[in-house]
């Protein structure tokens, strides 16, 4: 007997269908739950000690841009998901580089030296 001539295909479709639709009704309640600012995201991964090079290495590891990748670090932060994010640093440090080789601290000393200069 195959699967069809039971009528099995039809209830394997509703109870997946069924299931994806309460995954997805579970992930909204969640991030709704855990609805975190900018700032407050922010803040979270400058105050976990991460830099500016972290972020550009796990926007090309998550595919998006740095600051995204950021406050994303950071709401994993704040839900208390630091095991996939320390994971995921761990592989972006491998991986990837940062792009300019430039970090935050960087752009300080140049702003105090286009300051001394007379360029700001």
């Amino acid at each position: 007997m195959s699967i069809t001539s039971r009528g099995l295909l039809p209830r394997i479709a509703a109870a997946f269908l069924m299931t994806s639709s309460m995954t997805v009704a579970a992930v909204s309640l969640t991030q709704s739950a855990y609805a975190f600012t900018q700032a407050q995201q922010e803040a979270a991964f400058w105050k976990a000690g991460y830099a500016y090079c972290d972020a550009e290495k796990l926007g090309q590891y998550w595919g998006m841009d740095t600051y995204s990748a950021k406050l994303n670090a950071g709401n994993k932060i704040l839900i208390g998901d630091q095991r996939y994010l320390d994971e995921a640093i761990a592989v972006a440090i491998q991986s990837y580089t940062c792009p300019n080789g430039f970090n935050f601290d960087d752009s300080k000393d140049v702003a105090a030296l286009w300051d001394s200069l007379g360029q700001s």
